[in-house]
Order: C-alpha cells, then sequence, then structure tokens
C-alpha cells in the first residue's frame, strides 16, 4: 500500500503569535521606571547614589521590560497543513505538536477584553491532549482553518495502529501518530 503522507508535501498555513496586548504592562513599567530614574535625577546630588539608583533601575528594566518582551517574542505557533507546532521557552525551549489527523475538537474561548481587541483562546481537545493558544487575533477564523486542515488530512485515522506501533517520522510512540498497516 503507498504512503499516503508522500502524495502532498508538508506546508506552512499560518505562523501566529499571541496579540501584541501582552507587551502593554512592560512597556509601562519600562515608562515609569525611566520617569522615576528622571525624577531621581534632579533630586539626587551626589554621584554614587545616582549611580545606585541607575543600577536598581537597570535590574529593574531587565526583569520588567526585556524579560517579557523576549519570552513574547521567543513563543509562536506554526500551522501547517499536517500539525500545529507551538514553541516557548528562553532558557528551557518546548515544543508541543498536535497532528489534524488526530481530529481534535477545536473551541474558541472570549473573555470580555478579549472581545474589544477581537482576540481569543483557541483550545485543541484530543482524547489525551489538550493544547490552548492564548490570545490569537481573529480565533473564529484559526478555529475554521484548523477543521478544514483536519478534514483534508491525508491519513484516515482507520489506517492507524493503535496499539504497538513503531516510531513514525514525528518521533511517536505506540498510538501517537499514523503508523500504516
Amino acid at each position: 500500500m503507498t504512503d499516503p503522507r508522500a502524495a502532498a508535501p508538508e506546508f506552512v498555513v499560518a505562523r501566529l503569535r499571541r496579540h501584541g496586548r501582552a507587551l502593554v504592562w512592560p512597556v509601562v513599567g519600562l515608562l515609569v521606571i525611566v520617569g522615576g530614574v528622571g525624577f531621581s535625577s534632579g533630586l539626587l546630588r551626589q554621584e554614587w547614589l545616582f549611580a545606585v539608583v541607575c543600577g536598581v533601575a537597570s535590574v529593574l528594566v531587565v526583569a520588567v521590560f526585556v524579560v517579557p518582551v523576549l519570552r513574547w517574542s521567543a513563543s509562536h505557533t506554526t500551522v501547517t497543513s499536517r500539525r500545529v507546532i507551538v514553541r516557548e521557552g528562553l532558557l528551557v525551549r518546548t515544543r508541543h505538536e498536535l497532528l489534524h489527523s488526530r481530529r481534535a475538537d477545536v473551541s474558541v474561548r472570549v473573555s470580555g477584553l478579549q472581545h474589544l481587541f477581537r482576540t481569543g483562546d483557541v483550545e485543541l481537545r484530543t482524547e489525551s491532549t489538550t493544547l490552548v493558544l492564548h490570545d490569537l487575533s481573529s480565533p473564529h477564523l484559526v478555529q475554521e482553518a484548523l477543521h478544514d486542515l483536519a478534514e483534508q488530512s491525508p491519513i484516515p485515522p482507520a489506517l492507524w495502529l493503535r496499539e504497538g506501533a513503531e516510531s513514525d517520522e514525528y518521533g511517536e510512540r505506540g498510538g501517537g501518530g499514523p503508523t500504516f498497516r
């Protein structure tokens, strides 16, 4: 039997990132810190005291602004024609993959603030895994695209071996991925 995966190559459908609204509080914190240093520069007459204030402010800028911005920029979701890949983390990178052929239940949750910005959380649930894509723009469009990709998946579940499957090209074992009879 021919491998249905060989029929269509995998291609990127969308690259998604959490809404930029997540950076509002880090920017507010940066402005407060810079304003505080500017205000204290007019009050402090001794250079060593001002140097201490600048040192503390530098540490606060890294903790309040730089780390959240780097964390936001390092986290992203890639939707391909075969799977959803979520990568996140700064020092320790984690990667979650969910194949469209696993027929995930896709739901959208929109809070009041998210409704104002037209964002929402997209939740992908399978029998064994739940994956939440937080604060995406146009979550209903993402939901429709994921439903369409699952319907067009080249690997029907009837071809999977649920028990004792060998490792497949995605590195999954035993019922996690497509293994053909």
